[in-house]
């Protein structure tokens, strides 16, 4: 997902100025610099956080009646941390490093919700890997740009004409 974020990203914009009838909307001012290092550190923190809860549950796996229980948790946590990737597309362009943290926070079961479908979809073999990324970063693109203008958190600028 990493290396898809320079083709999802404008994918993700496109998507909120046709949604907001917006063309450019007032983004936060951030350097390329600050944007990478923003995005490393996102994902640093996401992969951490998936590996130290991974690796208990994978441990869960040998004990016989909880191993049934242990497969849900490991896919919601792998589907919510796919979920908070696809949904960070959208958050990037608003919000700082711990703000899209508590965003994606309160709105768990967004992005739970979409990495579901995101990991259904990597089931199907070979057209569900094309697939499946333009459509949960469409998906999450709509539902997060909904939050963010039920919450007031779009600033607007210049309409469409």
């Amino acid at each position: 997902m990493a290396l898809s974020a320079p083709f999802m990203s404008p994918v993700s914009e496109k998507i909120e100025a046709h949604l907001t009838g917006v063309e450019k909307h007032s983004h936060r001012n951030t350097s390329f610099k600050e944007q990478l290092w923003r995005g490393i550190r996102i994902n640093i923190r996401n992969l951490g956080k998936e590996l130290l809860f991974t690796i208990p549950l994978l441990l869960l796996k040998f004990i016989p009646v909880v191993n049934m229980f242990s497969i849900v948790a490991l896919f919601l946590m792998q589907a919510y941390y796919a979920g908070f990737g696809n949904m960070d597309y959208t958050l990037e362009r608003h919000f700082k490093y711990r703000e899209s943290i508590k965003f994606v926070g309160k709105h768990k079961g967004i992005a739970i919700g979409n990495g579901i479908v995101f990991m259904l979809f990597l089931l199907i073999p070979v057209i569900g890997v094309v697939l499946v990324l333009p459509m949960s970063v469409t998906a999450a693109s709509l539902k997060t740009v909904s939050l963010l203008k039920e919450q007031q958190l779009l600033t607007e600028q210049k309409t469409l004409v």
